[in-house]
């Protein structure tokens, strides 16, 4: 096949290389047109002013054909302009031989020679064109200049005609040697357009036959079959010489697909990815993919087509979506919350009903929104994600959630990654474990804390000493611990009964937490025995705090009828400040032995251990 195929916009079916020529010689037509009009318009004005009779009118008879030679030429008539033309220089011939002799009929040829040399790029960089040119317009200087010949003596009309005579003669030899020239170079350039031009068609009717896709040629105005590939031959199984030239066959299994591609083109200038299903002239039925554009072939319109079997694609995206359906089925019918979420934005994919009840939305809502925003601390999931990543799965993680009217709640999330759509994704299961943490809260509270006072207990006292006092160790910052003791608080059980008594304890544990900072530590060590441990505080600094302690439970007003008559609650206080190396058990002895000094000196005092 050598079918000539050309860009969809080209309008003119003409060979590049002529178009080119054609165009070349045009231009310069146009140039002598316009150059024409303004010499015979000189002429006119020349002639009028000198009162030579006839010569002025027939000038401007001359410069009016001009001017309708151009306009032809404008309208893209190019014969016509031509023939206007040889009537202008033709008619004016016979009286410009009467006046100037028959030189003069050749000054316009003589300039069109200037314009193709001063158009043509050789000519430009050639030194024998610029002298040609040169000798050419002095020729046409002295026609246009010479005056009639009754202005002048007859010597001087003579010597003019001679000049005339000598210059058209060199002008018409170099008009031969270089329109020769012009024509043998346009002629080898002609050549070597047209052969670069040939290999391009091969090489375009070469990629058209071994091209890996099928490809049908057929003409756009009756779908007329031009030329199809090996490719389209197997996949359509029809013979190619039994339908070239031929109304191409139906194979559109739904005769409307191809009005859309038609349309799709004329619309787009081209289609690409447009799916249809089709079939083999055995009635073999398949999806294609197809792409088409719109190309010139030998000048007319045509509609090349690509065509790709995607069955085998269709068939498994159809599997695919089968299965997501079986999926989301199967999800949607879980008991458990699950989500389904992409891992790089966390927006929500998929989610069931009992999830959308835990947040307080609807499924299709919480579709699109980002699993970011139930978080109630953006830690959780940062640290719930890098141990999915690492791990590729997560059991049992704690997390505090959000629903969408705000309410704060524990779940316990796992997850599992896997491919969605070519994007990582992930599952999550989710279990509200409220209750069980409240309850964990509760046990915790009860294994730390005093249950008659809210402050930690013996145990848990014990605990966060030893952990501040291998702090300070490490670090070398100073500790003290100081040990308290109501006094006469067994009076007032006896007197007023353990509820009077307990009431005390809850009173001064009240004040204490006012005076202290949220460093300091308060424990309960049994009774109404108390422990205090003072961290980054030195001796001198521990003692004076603890005096404004003394000093503010004496003067404190306890409620009661233990205090109706203004009886004062007084406490002792030892105090220890923790020495290099001392284990806890020896800084609570010192504490503890300083107190008792304090009880044995009177009650209502600080005793700072030795």
């Amino acid at each position: 096949m050598r079918t000539a195929l050309t860009a969809p916009d080209a309008g003119d079916s003409a060979e590049p290389a002529a178009l080119l020529l054609r165009q070349r010689y045009a231009a310069v037509f146009r140039s002598m047109v316009v150059v024409a009009a303004l010499s015979y318009g000189s002429y006119f004005f020349l002639f009028l002013a000198l009162g030579v009779p006839a010569m002025p009118w027939v000038n401007l008879f001359a410069t009016g054909l001009c001017g309708v030679g151009g306009w032809t030429l404008a309208r893209g008539h190019t014969r016509l302009a031509l023939a206007v033309m040889a009537v202008v220089v033709l008619g004016h011939g016979i009286p410009a031989t009467a006046v100037l002799g028959w030189s003069a009929n050749f000054h316009l040829f003589a300039f069109l020679f200037v314009v193709f040399a001063l158009l043509n790029p050789e000519f430009r960089l050639s030194t024998k064109a610029a002298i040609s040119a040169a000798v050419t317009l002095g020729y046409l200087w002295l026609n246009q200049m010479s005056p009639p010949a009754e202005a002048l003596p007859e010597r001087t009309v003579a010597v003019f005609r001679t000049l005339n005579i000598v210059m058209f003669s060199g002008t018409v030899s170099y008009l031969a040697l270089f329109y020769s020239s012009a024509m043998w170079g346009a002629t080898e350039r002609l050549g070597a357009v047209v052969a670069a031009e040939r290999q391009a068609r091969d090489n375009l009717a070469s990629i058209f036959t071994s091209a890996p896709v099928a490809l049908v040629l057929s003409r756009l105005k009756d779908g007329i079959l031009i030329d199809g590939n090996a490719r389209a031959v197997s996949l359509f199984e029809t013979p190619l010489d039994e339908t070239r030239g031929k109304p191409a066959p139906d194979f559109w299994v739904h005769p409307e697909d191809r009005g859309r591609l038609q349309k799709l083109v004329q619309v787009q200038g081209r289609a690409d990815g447009f799916e249809a299903e089709l079939q083999t002239r055995t009635g073999r039925r398949f999806w294609a993919e197809l792409s088409a554009s719109v190309v010139q072939v030998d000048g007319a319109p045509a509609l090349l087509v690509g065509c790709t079997d995607v069955t085998s694609r269709r068939r498994a995206d159809e599997a695919l979506r089968r299965r997501e359906s079986v999926v989301r089925t199967l999800l949607d019918a879980a008991p458990s919350p699950l989500i389904v979420t992409r891992l790089e934005d966390g927006v929500l994919q998929f989610a069931n009903r009992p999830a959308a009840e835990m947040f307080g939305v609807s499924a299709d809502e919480m579709v699109g929104l980002t699993a970011p925003t139930f978080y109630a601390n953006a830690e959780d999931r940062r640290a719930f994600l890098h141990t999915l990543r690492q791990d590729g799965r997560v059991d049992g993680y704690s997390a505090q959630l959000r629903t969408r009217d705000g309410r704060v709640f524990w779940a316990l999330l796992s997850a599992r990654l896997f491919d969605l759509e070519g994007d990582p994704a992930m599952i999550v299961g989710l279990a509200d474990v409220s209750a069980q943490k409240a309850l964990e809260e509760q046990l915790r509270t009860l294994a730390t804390t005093d249950a008659l006072t809210g402050i930690f207990n013996r145990r848990h006292f014990l605990e966060l000493a030893e952990a501040e006092l291998a702090r300070a160790s490490r670090y070398g910052h100073p500790v003290s611990i100081a040990m308290l003791d109501l006094d006469h608080f067994k009076a007032i059980n006896d007197s007023f009964g353990h509820g009077a008594g307990d009431g005390v304890l809850r009173g001064l544990v009240t004040l204490l937490r006012t005076k202290l900072r949220s460093v300091d530590v308060l424990g309960r060590i049994g009774g109404e025995e108390f422990a205090l441990l003072l961290p980054e505080t030195e001796t001198a600094a521990a003692a004076a705090t603890l005096e404004r302690l003394r000093k503010a439970v004496e003067a404190h007003p306890f409620e009661g009828e233990a205090f109706a008559d203004g009886r004062a609650v007084t406490v002792s206080i030892g105090l220890a400040s923790v020495n290099k190396g001392e284990s806890l058990t020896d800084v609570l002895q010192r504490a503890d032995g300083a107190l008792y000094g304090a009880k044995s000196a009177g009650r209502n005092r600080v005793v700072v251990a030795s």
